[in-house]
């Protein structure tokens, strides 16, 4: 039997309904690659002068892996300071809007200090409140290398460090102690270690390290040294 089409039947109604379905397709966003492009190009630009320049002032940094977006910085202690020869690792998380915001800085490294606290997190106004756009990684290194040698007491994330601050004596004497803690850690996991010549040499390094000469042996009354060797006395009766 032939099959006829019905002729009651519109094909241009057919056609009208099936436009609206494929008219409501609309195209997927996408991510604007263009600004994630610049904002790697501003990194590489970064990358390059403080790779430049960065090593001679102390600090350093370079991407983790493959992200440019991921970086790992070194800050050094600066000369005088009681940061002096100690090295800090940070991690810098750069935001896909930056540098109209500022990147996510933490230490990695645990620092005792007044603005940072026990997970790493920096009180620096420039990360928060006070960035701009002008300023680079370069920029924020430097800053917190500054704040090791100069830190804010008015805006603490560690309250102890804040109060030992304000009291130079006894922020000398935490350092003492953090000594002591060590050596007699070693005392009781290596017993060769407790004798008292090896104490004497220890003292004696603690006197002439260039991170004290001068910044606690000199300047306070109850010296770095004289603290360390009173305990001594104490410890052997």
């Amino acid at each position: 039997m032939e099959v006829r089409p019905n002729p009651t039947v519109d094909n241009s109604s057919i056609h009208q309904r099936q436009t609206p379905a494929s008219a409501s397709k609309q195209p997927v966003s996408t991510p604007k690659t263009d600004d994630t492009a610049s904002v790697s190009q501003r990194l590489q630009k970064e990358l390059m002068s403080l790779m430049m320049s960065g090593g001679d002032l102390g600090v350093s940094a370079f991407p983790e892996g493959e992200s440019i977006f991921t970086w790992i910085g070194t800050i050094e202690g600066g000369k005088g300071t009681m940061y002096e020869g100690l090295s800090y690792k940070l991690s810098l998380r750069f935001p896909l809007d930056y540098p109209f915001k500022p990147p996510q800085v933490k230490f990695e490294t645990m620092c005792f200090h007044p603005n940072v606290d026990q997970f790493g997190n920096i009180c620096l106004d420039i990360l928060q409140d006070k960035w701009s756009s002008a300023y680079d990684c370069r920029t924020i290194l430097l800053s917190i290398q500054s704040l090791l040698e100069e830190p804010n007491p008015e805006s603490p994330l560690n309250s102890y460090a804040a109060a030992l601050l304000s009291n130079k004596e006894g922020w000398t004497k935490y350092y003492c102690f953090f000594i002591l803690f060590f050596y007699f850690f070693l005392i009781f996991l290596f017993p060769k270690y407790n004798n008292q010549e090896r104490f004497q040499n220890l003292t004696y390094w603690f006197k002439h390290h260039q991170n004290f000469n001068g910044y606690c042996v000199n300047q306070f009354p109850n010296t770095a040294f004289h603290f360390f060797y009173d305990i001594h006395e104490c410890a052997l009766g």
